[in-house]
């Protein structure tokens, strides 16, 4: 969180958190990132996609494998 540029970049973000996160009942999130396919310049595709751990990730269905 520190490499933001500036403090109104996080505070932005904050902002737009708050569209699709529920800060109050959010305890903690973790993530792992792994570059499945580069995007074309000027694309950048974020999915969050909960499941179980047992059960696969279907790439294709979001259109990340042929």
């Amino acid at each position: 969180m520190g490499g933001y540029a500036s403090r109104t970049a996080y505070e932005a973000v904050r902002r737009d958190e708050a569209r699709f996160i529920d800060h109050a009942t959010m305890k903690l999130v973790i993530t792992e990132e792994h570059v499945i396919k580069d995007a074309p310049t000027g694309r950048a595709p974020f999915i969050i996609t909960p499941r179980a751990r047992d059960r696969p990730l279907n790439l294709r269905r979001f259109g990340l494998l042929p």
